[in-house]
């Protein structure tokens, strides 16, 4: 069984041009002499609405981007993502994926290790860690600060959520799980996941851990990329 695990696209229509925060435009034509129909595809992705990776390149902390590079030596507005871009990963990505589903809460260490306990399931090295939160049907989470030190000791691949990630601040830091799995972890994002209806089947089989697969355009220099992953029960 598989499941669409992507976010439905926010269509802008053709008279609406893209806004920050992530929306889909298509601009369409159509040739009725020659019976030939066209369309031009534009995205935002980056933001709070729109599926999508975010590549090591999206973000710095104290002017350094992963492996210690200075920010602007990889990234540039006239050239983009020079390095450590999404293109990198237009292979495709195939791991084990976890998702936990606890909707409406800011989701801490000994929340996952009870749920580990109840479930048999352990977050081990390599793995897709995702999170529910409910978003869809008007909850609010994400993954508080403090599991910072849980992610560096299970060795996890990839991190996702129906949400941009943050379940919380630190003073002076506005988006701690960004700053730290891109920057200090190397560890790739997907923000703004269809999950509901995994977490339907998820409940449905009593199964948390599935094939997970995904494979992010090869955008030239970009920070990321609209996608549309894959679990496989």
């Amino acid at each position: 069984m598989t499941v669409d695990r992507s976010a439905d696209a926010v269509a802008a229509g053709a008279d609406r041009p893209p806004v920050l925060g992530g929306s889909v435009r298509n601009v369409f034509g159509i040739d009725t002499d020659n019976g030939y129909f066209w369309e031009r595809y534009e995205i935002e992705y980056h933001g709070s609405l729109v599926t999508h990776l975010d590549a090591l390149c999206h973000v710095a902390w104290d002017g350094r981007v992963y492996n210690g590079r200075e920010f602007e030596a990889v990234a540039t507005t006239e050239d983009g993502c020079t390095e450590m871009g999404s293109v990198n990963l237009k292979g495709g990505l195939v791991t084990r994926g976890v998702l936990i589903d606890m909707p409406g809460k800011a989701v801490r260490r000994q929340d996952i290790e009870t749920w580990e306990a109840e479930t048999g399931i352990t977050i081990s090295s390599g793995d897709a860690l995702f999170l529910r939160t409910g978003r869809d049907i008007g909850q609010q989470g994400g993954y508080h600060p403090s599991l910072i030190p849980f992610f560096k000791e299970r060795d996890i691949a990839l991190l996702g959520a129906d949400v941009p990630q943050e379940g919380g601040a630190v003073e002076g830091v506005t988006i701690p799980i960004h700053f730290f799995t891109l920057v200090a972890l190397g560890v790739h994002l997907f923000d703004n996941m269809g999950l509901e209806e995994l977490a339907e089947t998820a409940r449905e089989l009593n199964r948390w851990e599935f094939l997970f697969m995904a494979s992010p355009h090869g955008v030239p220099n970009g920070a990321g990329s609209a996608v549309n992953p894959l679990a496989v029960f």
